[in-house]
C-alpha cells in the first residue's frame, strides 16, 4: 500500500466515518421522538406565557386592591382626597389609562382619566362585566385595554382600573414556538383577548374545551380533518383567560427532512475536505518522498524506473543500500583535494566545506576549507574574477607570518571550487570555551591581547578581518591563541558591491557599518570589545529575541559598565572594554596595538600568563556540526538580515 493510499485511509477512518456515524444516528431520531420534543417546547412555552399573564394582572390588580383599602376612599368615595389619590395612581403608572369609583348599580362616585374623556373610555368604565366577571378586554384603537374590577368593603360600590394591554401582545409572540405556530389568548366565552388570531376556529375543538375548563394544562397530538395538529394548553390562574398554542405536525416533519438534509452535506463536505488534504499531501509530502526515493535508488545502484509501491520500506531499503556501500569502502582516506589527502570533516560554513587533511609531501596535518566560487560569482562578475581575488587574498595573508593568526599553506582551484590549505589548529574555538560559561580575568586578558595583536599585524598589512567574533578565535592544546579566517572575511566583504547589505555577525558588527558608513580598523576594535565584554561577563553587551532587535540594540541601547555585571573585574580593564564599544568611532583606542600594549601591561600588573591545561582543553573540545561562517547584514534594516544567527 503507497503512502497516499495508506493516507486517504487515515483520512477517512478519522474524518470521514464518525461523521457518517452521527449523521446516521441523527437520521435514525423517528417522527414520534420530535414530535414528543415539539410537544415539550408549546407546553414549556403557554406555560410560561400564562405566568406572565397572571403576573401582569395581578400586579395591575394589587394597584386597584389598594386603592379600594384606603379608609378615605372607603369613608367618602367622593371626596377631594379620593380625587387626589385616584390622580395619584395615573401619575404614578403610565400604563393605569383611567381609574373610577361607583356604586352597587354602576354610577360612577369620581373619576380620573389620562387624557381627553372619549367614547371608547365611558363605554368601556360603563359596561356591565356580567356576574363573577372581575376582568374584561377590549380592542380600541389605541390597543388592547384590561379594564380590572375591585369591590370595596360591605358593599359600597367598586373599583375600575383600565390599564394598558399592549405588552400582552409581546408575551403572545414566544420566539421559541417557531414561525409556524398560532399562540392566542382567550377567555372562557370563546373570545380571543390577544394573539396571532382573531378567532378560535382553527384550534382543534377537544383542546379548546380542556383549556376552557381552565383547570390544568397540557399538550397533545389532535386529529383535525386528515391534517394533524401539535397543540397545548394553559389556565392563567385567578383569571378567566387561558393560553393555546397550536403547530401542524408536518413541521416535526420537515426538521426530519432538514436533519437528513444537513446530515447529507456533512458526510460530503467531509468526503470534499478529505479529498483535499489527500491532494495536499501528495503535493507537499508524497510527491517530495517519492522523489528522494528515486534520488536514493540511483545513489545506491538500484533501479530507478519500476514503480514505487511502498515509499517508506523502499527509502529504508535504499538507505540499507548506501550504509552497506559505505562500510565496504574505505572512501574516507582515498580522497585527495589536489595533493591533500582528506582524512575527515571538520564541518560546514556558508561557503563552503571544511576538512582534517593530509599533507603527504610535508608529512603535515592541515585544515582545508573549500570555497564554492559558483556561490559569489555573480558578485564577482564570474568565477574567474573570484578565484583571481581569492589568490590575491590568500597571497596577501600568507605573506606575514603572526603566531596569533592562522597561518595560510596553499590555494587550488578545482573547477567551480577552490580550497585553501591552512594551519590546522588542534583543540577548540572560543566560542565552544564560552558555552559553558564566562572566563575568568586571568584567562580572558590574554585571549584578548592574543586577538588585539592578531589585529595589529593585519591591520598594518591593510587587511580588515570583518567578522571578529569567539567563533574565529581557536584555542590549542598547545596553549597557541589564533585568530582565523582573515583572508576569507575580507574576500567575502569585498566581493559584493550590495551596498544593502553588510557583512559581520550580528551583536559584533560596529554601529557605523550598520548605517552603511563603512567598515575600517576602528570596527574590528569594536568587535573586539564585545568578544571581551563576552567572555569577562558571560553575555554580550547588545542583545536582542531576533537579529532586528540585536542590531537596534547595537544602534541605540547604552551598554551595562562592564565592572557592574563583573564587579571582581579591574576598573582599567572594564573601562577599556568600555572604550572600545563606544559608538561613535573616534571615541575608541587608536589601533589595535595601544589595547594589546594596554592588556599586556595590565597582565603584567597582575601577574598573568597564559597556560591552559592538556585536560582542561579535552573536556572543552567537541565536534561542531557547522563551523563558523560570514554573512550579510541589511543596513537599511533593521528589518530583516541575512547573516547567520548571532552566537550565544
Amino acid at each position: 500500500m503507497t503512502l497516499i493510499q495508506k493516507s486517504a485511509l487515515a483520512l477517512v477512518c478519522v474524518g470521514v466515518i464518525p461523521v457518517v456515524v452521527v449523521a446516521y444516528r441523527l437520521v435514525g431520531v423517528n417522527r414520534a421522538a420530535m414530535t414528543e420534543q415539539i410537544l415539550r417546547t408549546h407546553a414549556v412555552a403557554a406555560r410560561t406565557a400564562a405566568d406572565r399573564v397572571q403576573a401582569f394582572v395581578d400586579e395591575r390588580k394589587s394597584l386597584a386592591t389598594a386603592l379600594s383599602a384606603n379608609p378615605d376612599i372607603q369613608t367618602d368615595p367622593r371626596s377631594t382626597i379620593a380625587q387626589r389619590l385616584l390622580s395619584g395612581m395615573l401619575e404614578a403608572r403610565e400604563d393605569v389609562i383611567a381609574v373610577s369609583i361607583t356604586n352597587p348599580r354602576g354610577e360612577e362616585f369620581l373619576r380620573a382619566r389620562r387624557g381627553e374623556s372619549s367614547e371608547t373610555l365611558d363605554r368601556i368604565l360603563a359596561a356591565d362585566p356580567g356576574s363573577g366577571n372581575e376582568l374584561l378586554s377590549y380592542e380600541t384603537e389605541e390597543g388592547l385595554w384590561i379594564r380590572i374590577d375591585v369591590a370595596l368593603p360591605e358593599e359600597v360600590g367598586e373599583i375600575r382600573m383600565i390599564v394598558d394591554g399592549s405588552v400582552l401582545e409581546r408575551v403572545l409572540h414566544p420566539d421559541e414556538i417557531g414561525e409556524h405556530a398560532d399562540f392566542v389568548l382567550a377567555d372562557r366565552n370563546r373570545a380571543v383577548v390577544v394573539g396571532s388570531l382573531s378567532d378560535l376556529s382553527s384550534f382543534p375543538e377537544p383542546l379548546i374545551e380542556q383549556a376552557a375548563s381552565g383547570r390544568l394544562a397540557g399538550s397533545n397530538r389532535y386529529e383535525d380533518d386528515g391534517d394533524g395538529v401539535l397543540a397545548a394548553h394553559a389556565p392563567v390562574l385567578g383569571t378567566p383567560w387561558f393560553v393555546m398554542s397550536r403547530q401542524p405536525a408536518v413541521v416535526a416533519e420537515e426538521l426530519t427532512r432538514r436533519t437528513i438534509d444537513q446530515s447529507a452535506i456533512a458526510v460530503f463536505m467531509a468526503l470534499v475536505l478529505a479529498a483535499g488534504i489527500c491532494a495536499l499531501a501528495f503535493a507537499w509530502i508524497v510527491q517530495p518522498v517519492r522523489n528522494l526515493v528515486r534520488a536514493q535508488r540511483r545513489i545506491a545502484g538500484l533501479r530507478d524506473t519500476q514503480p514505487i509501491a511502498n515509499e517508506i520500506a523502499e527509502l529504508q531499503a535504499s538507505f540499507s543500500a548506501i550504509e552497506e556501500r559505505l562500510q565496504d569502502q574505505d572512501a574516507i582516506g582515498t580522497v585527495f583535494l589536489g595533493r591533500y589527502q582528506v582524512m575527515g570533516g571538520l564541518g560546514a560554513g556558508m561557503m563552503g566545506k571544511v576538512y582534517r587533511g593530509w599533507d603527504p609531501k610535508l608529512r603535515r596535518s592541515v585544515a582545508l576549507k573549500t570555497v564554492r566560487l559558483s556561490h559569489l560569482a555573480d558578485e564577482w562578475g564570474g568565477s574567474f574574477q573570484l578565484a583571481r581575488n581569492l589568490r590575491n587574498e590568500a597571497v596577501t595573508v600568507a605573506q606575514f607570518s603572526h603566531p596569533h593568526i592562522v597561518a595560510i599553506y596553499d590555494l587550488e582551484e578545482l573547477g567551480d571550487t577552490a580550497f585553501i590549505a591552512m594551519e590546522l589548529v588542534d583543540g577548540t574555538d572560543l566560542q565552544s570555551l564560552l558555552d559553558n560559561g564566562k572566563l575568568p580575568v586571568e584567562k580572558a586578558i590574554p585571549v584578548a591581547s592574543a586577538v588585539a595583536k592578531a589585529l595589529a599585524a593585519a591591520h598594518a598589512r591593510g587587511i580588515v578581518h570583518h567578522d571578529v567574533k569567539p567563533g574565529n578565535v581557536l584555542l590549542g592544546k598547545d596553549g597557541g591563541i589564533k585568530v582565523s579566517d582573515f583572508g576569507i572575511s575580507e574576500l567575502v566583504s569585498a566581493g559584493t558591491e550590495d551596498t544593502d547589505f553588510v557583512f559581520g555577525t550580528p551583536g559584533y558588527l560596529a554601529p557605523e557599518a550598520l548605517r552603511g558608513e563603512g567598515y575600517d580598523q576602528r570596527s574590528d576594535l569594536f568587535a573586539l570589545g564585545v568578544l571581551m565584554y563576552r567572555c569577562l561577563t558571560g553575555v554580550r553587551p547588545f542583545t536582542g529575541a531576533t537579529v532586528k532587535s540585536t542590531i537596534l540594540s547595537t544602534m541605540e541601547t547604552e551598554p551595562v559598565p562592564a565592572f557592574r555585571m563583573e564587579p571582581s573585574m579591574p576598573q582599567q580593564l572594564s573601562d577599556l572594554v568600555m572604550s572600545l564599544i563606544e559608538r561613535r568611532p573616534e571615541d575608541r583606542p587608536e589601533s589595535a596595538e595601544v589595547v594589546a600594549a594596554q592588556l599586556d601591561e595590565l597582565a603584567l600588573e597582575l601577574g598573568i600568563q597564559w597556560a591552559p591545561s592538556t585536560e582542561e582543553m579535552d573536556a572543552i573540545q567537541k565536534h561542531r556540526g557547522d563551523v563558523p561562517h560570514v554573512g550579510f547584514v541589511p543596513t537599511e534594516a533593521i528589518d530583516t538580515a541575512r547573516s547567520r544567527p548571532h552566537d550565544g
